[in-house]
C-alpha cells in the first residue's frame, strides 16, 4: 500500500500523509497470524524491502536501521512541470532570442556602413568626375550612360525623408566646417557638431532618428484580462464632457465614430469585455486617446484632473498597442475593421511610426477596395448615413495613403485610375458647404503629394531628361498655387460672413496655406539654381516660398497657440510635422553657406515654436530637438566666421578679403572643375561665373545632381524620432 501511494503523481505533502496513516495503522493492528517457529531475523532483514522514502515505512516496521539514509542524502521531490513555468520558460527563451536578432541586426548594419565608407572613390566610373562635396550626394553617369549609385545614397537606402534630408543638411554643413581647419579646432563649433552628428547617427538607440516599434508589441498576450481600463467615474466624466456645449475636435475633424457609438463600446468593454472584438478595443482607446488631451486642457485649472488624464492616458495608450500586437492583417472585410485601421494609422503618424502606418493604411486600402468603396458614386436623392460613413471613411484612407507616399517614398496604393468615387462625401450637418469645401482642399492636398512623388522623385520620374523634369516641376508648382488660391477664398467666403458656426476654420485656413508653401518648396527643391548671384545651392524660387511657409507657420503660433492649445499640437503634428522639416532645412543651408544672421533668426522663431503644449505628443517633442541642434551648430559656426572677417579687416592682413574667407569656407574654391587654380587675389573670383559655390555647380549642373539622396526617399518629415527618452504623456 505505501508503495503503491508514493508512485502515485502526488505532491510531496500528500505521500508523506499517506506513509504516516499506514505506519500508525500498522502499529496499532493485530497481527494476523504468528511466525513460523523457523523464522528467523535474518531471514526477516532479507524479506524486509526498504522503499528509500522518507519515512522509511517499512525498515521502521521491521525495527532495522534504515541503510538508505546512511547511504546517501535525501533527494528532493521535484514538483511536476505546470503550464505556468513553461509559459515562463518560453517567454525568457523569446526575449533571448529577440535580443540575439536585435544585436545581428545591429551588426549587419554597422557592417553595411563600413562597407560603404571603404567604397572606393577612384573607380574607372568616378575618375572623369571631380571629388567635390557635391558628388558626395548625387549619382554618377558614366560614359556609356549607365548610372553608378554613389555609397552615400546607397547608405540611405531604405531610410526614412527625414534622416536623408537630416543628414544631407548635416554633410553640406561639415564639410563647410571640415574644409577650414581652424573651423574644426574651434570647441564650440565641434562641440555642437559632435551633439548633432550623434543626434543623426539612425542605428544608435538614444538618436533622434532611430525607427523603434510599438514598445508593448514584444509581448503578444493573447488574454483579453490584460487589457486595463481607466476608472470608470474617469470614463464618465469624459463623455459626459462630449455631450456638453462644447463639440470635441474629434467629432469636428474625424467624424468615423459618434458619441453614441463611442459609449456604447466603453459599456461593452467595462461590462462585457469577453463580447470585445480587437476592432472594438483599438477604436475606443484610441478616441478616448485622442478626446483626453483636450479635455486634460479644458480643465487645465485642476492639477487632479490633469495627473488623471496623464494617467488614463498612459492607460489607452498601452491597451491600443496591445490591441494592435493581436490585430490579424487577413481580418474580415467590415467598416469597423477599416474604422480600426483608420484611427490606428492616424495614432502611429502621431507616434511617428510610419513603417508601422505605412502598413496599417495599406491594408484598410485593401479593405475598402475589397468592400467597393473606391467605386461608390453619389446619389442626389438619397441622405443614406451608411453610403455617407463609407465615402467619408475612403476619403480618409485615400488622404492618408497618399501623404505617406510622399513621405516614405512609396508608390500609393490606390491609383488614380481605378477610383470612381466622387471625393465630396455629402453631410446632413447645417454647414454643408463649408464641410465640403474644406474636404475639397485635404483631397486635392492629397493627390498634389501624391503627383508630387511620381513626376518629380520617384524612380521613373529621376530617369527623365532636365527638360521633361522641368516640365513636371511647372505643372505640379502651378496646381499647388491655384490650390493655395482656392484656400483663400475660405476665409472671404465663410469666416467673414459668419455663414459657419465652425470655431476653428480660419485657423484651418492658415494651417491648410502652410501645407501648400511647404509642398512648393519641396517642388522647387528639386530644379537645379541656375543663377550666380547668390552662394546659396538652392534656387531663388524655392528660397522665397521656404520664407513664405516659415512666416505662415510664424503667423499661427503668435495668433493661436495659446488661443487653442489642443489645435495648436493637433496642428504641429498634422501640418508641421507633413512637410516640416523642408523648409527649415532649406533656409538652414541658406544661412550657413551665406553668412546670414537674419535668417538664424527666423530659424530661432521655428524651433521656439515647435516647444510642445503638452507631453502628450511626443513627435513634436523630438523634432523640436533636432531642429534645436541644427540651430545651436549653425548659429555657431556662422558667429565664427563673422568674428574671423572682422578681425581680418581689422589687421588688414589679407590681399583680397572676400576671397580668403571665401575660400576659408569652402576650400574647393582653390580649384575650379577646369583645371586650373587661381590665388585668393584672382581678380576672376568677382565674376558672376566664380561666385556659384562650386559644389552648386557641381550638384545642380547635371540630371544626376536634381535630389540629395536616394532618388526614392523624398524630402517632407516622417517618423523617425524615437527613443530620445521616456514614451510618456
Amino acid at each position: 500500500m505505501c508503495i503503491y501511494a508514493v508512485n502515485q503523481p502526488l505532491c510531496a505533502y500528500a505521500v508523506v500523509k499517506i506513509v504516516e496513516e499506514n505506519y500508525i495503522m500498522e502499529m496499532t493492528a493485530e497481527p494476523r497470524n504468528s511466525q513460523s517457529p523457523g523464522h528467523t531475523t535474518a531471514n526477516q532483514s532479507r524479506a524486509i524491502r526498504c522503499d528509500r522514502r522518507v519515512p522509511c515505512s517499512n525498515c521502521q516496521t521491521a525495527n532495522l536501521p534504515c541503510r538508505t539514509l546512511a547511504r546517501r542524502p535525501v533527494l528532493a521531490q521535484v514538483r511536476p512541470s505546470t503550464r505556468s513555468n513553461e509559459d515562463s520558460r518560453f517567454e525568457r527563451l523569446e526575449k533571448q532570442l529577440s535580443d540575439i536578432q536585435r544585436t545581428l541586426s545591429m551588426l549587419q548594419s554597422s557592417l553595411m556602413e563600413s562597407k560603404v565608407s571603404d567604397y572606393p572613390s577612384d573607380s574607372a566610373e568616378l575618375r572623369d568626375k571631380p571629388d567635390t562635396t557635391a558628388n558626395q550626394h548625387t549619382a554618377v553617369v558614366a560614359r556609356d550612360g549607365s548610372s553608378v549609385i554613389s555609397p552615400e545614397m546607397l547608405a540611405y537606402e531604405g531610410a526614412s525623408s527625414l534622416s536623408v534630408q537630416s543628414h544631407l543638411a548635416s554633410e553640406i554643413f561639415r564639410d563647410l566646417v571640415k574644409g577650414n581647419p581652424l573651423d574644426s579646432s574651434a570647441p564650440d563649433i565641434s562641440m555642437d557638431y559632435s551633439q548633432l552628428d550623434k543626434a543623426l547617427n539612425r542605428n544608435d538607440p538614444q538618436s533622434l532618428l532611430y525607427d523603434k516599434s510599438f514598445p508593448e508589441t514584444k509581448h503578444q498576450e493573447k488574454s483579453q484580462g490584460n487589457i486595463v481600463m481607466p476608472p470608470l467615474t474617469d470614463i464618465v466624466l469624459l463623455l459626459k464632457w462630449t455631450k456638453g456645449p462644447t463639440q470635441p475636435t474629434l467629432l469636428s475633424f474625424l467624424p468615423l465614430v459618434s458619441i453614441s457609438e463611442l459609449d456604447s463600446l466603453c459599456k461593452k468593454a467595462y461590462f462585457e469585455m469577453e463580447e470585445c472584438t480587437t476592432s472594438d478595443l483599438i477604436i475606443m482607446n484610441a478616441c478616448l486617446l485622442f478626446l483626453l488631451p483636450e479635455y486634460c486642457i479644458s480643465q487645465s485649472n485642476d492639477d487632479s484632473v490633469t495627473a488623471k488624464c496623464r494617467l488614463n492616458s498612459l492607460l489607452c495608450q498601452r491597451n491600443l498597442e496591445l490591441a494592435l500586437s493581436r490585430l490579424n492583417l487577413f481580418m474580415n472585410l467590415s467598416l469597423d475593421n477599416a474604422k480600426a485601421l483608420i484611427l490606428a494609422s492616424m495614432y502611429a503618424i502621431g507616434t511617428h511610426s510610419l513603417s508601422m502606418a505605412w502598413t496599417l493604411i495599406s491594408t484598410a486600402a485593401r479593405l475598402c477596395h475589397s468592400l467597393g468603396h473606391h467605386c461608390l458614386t453619389v446619389q442626389k436623392n438619397t441622405s443614406s448615413s451608411d453610403e455617407n460613413t463609407k465615402r467619408v471613411l475612403f476619403g480618409y484612407v485615400y488622404i492618408l495613403d497618399q501623404t505617406l507616399s510622399l513621405r516614405l517614398g512609396r508608390p500609393s496604393s490606390l491609383r488614380e485610375c481605378d477610383l470612381a468615387t466622387d471625393s465630396l462625401p455629402t453631410t446632413s450637418t447645417s454647414d454643408l458647404q463649408v464641410s465640403d469645401f474644406v474636404w475639397s482642399l485635404w483631397i486635392e492636398a492629397a493627390k498634389l503629394h501624391a503627383w508630387t512623388f511620381e513626376r518629380l522623385y520617384s524612380p521613373k520620374a529621376m530617369e527623365l531628361s532636365q527638360n521633361a523634369r522641368t516640365e513636371a516641376m511647372r505643372n505640379l508648382a502651378l496646381l499647388t498655387l491655384a490650390a493655395k488660391s482656392r484656400n483663400s477664398k475660405l476665409e472671404g467666403q465663410f469666416c467673414d460672413s459668419g455663414a459657419s458656426p465652425h470655431q476653428y476654420l480660419d485657423f484651418v485656413q492658415r494651417a491648410n496655406d502652410v501645407v501648400f508653401l511647404s509642398l512648393l518648396t519641396l517642388i522647387y527643391r528639386s530644379i537645379p539654381n541656375e543663377s550666380s548671384d547668390t552662394l546659396s545651392p538652392f534656387n531663388q524660387q524655392c528660397l522665397e516660398a521656404a520664407q513664405a511657409a516659415l512666416a505662415a507657420h510664424h503667423f499661427c503660433y503668435v495668433n493661436y497657440k495659446d488661443k487653442h492649445k489642443y489645435i495648436w499640437t493637433i496642428y504641429l503634428q498634422w501640418t508641421v510635422l507633413a512637410c516640416p522639416i523642408i523648409p527649415f532645412l532649406v533656409m538652414f543651408c541658406h544661412a550657413v553657406t551665406t553668412l546670414s544672421l537674419e535668417t538664424m533668426e527666423d530659424l530661432e522663431k521655428f524651433v521656439t515654436s515647435l516647444q510642445p503644449v503638452t507631453q502628450t505628443y511626443i513627435a513634436g517633442s523630438k523634432t523640436h530637438a533636432l531642429c534645436q541642434r541644427f540651430y545651436n551648430a549653425g548659429k555657431s559656426y556662422i558667429e565664427t566666421q563673422l568674428q574671423r572677417q572682422k578681425e581680418a579687416s581689422m589687421t588688414d592682413t589679407c590681399p583680397d578679403l572676400g576671397a580668403t574667407i571665401f575660400t576659408d569656407i569652402i576650400p574647393e574654391f582653390w580649384h575650379v572643375s577646369d583645371g586650373t587654380s587661381y590665388t585668393p587675389g584672382n581678380s576672376g573670383l568677382n565674376t558672376p561665373g566664380r561666385r556659384q559655390m562650386q559644389f552648386g555647380q557641381d550638384l545642380m549642373s547635371e540630371e544626376d545632381g536634381w535630389f540629395f539622396g536616394d532618388p526614392t526617399i523624398l524630402g517632407l518629415a516622417d517618423d523617425i524620432y524615437h527613443n530620445i527618452g521616456n514614451r510618456s504623456v
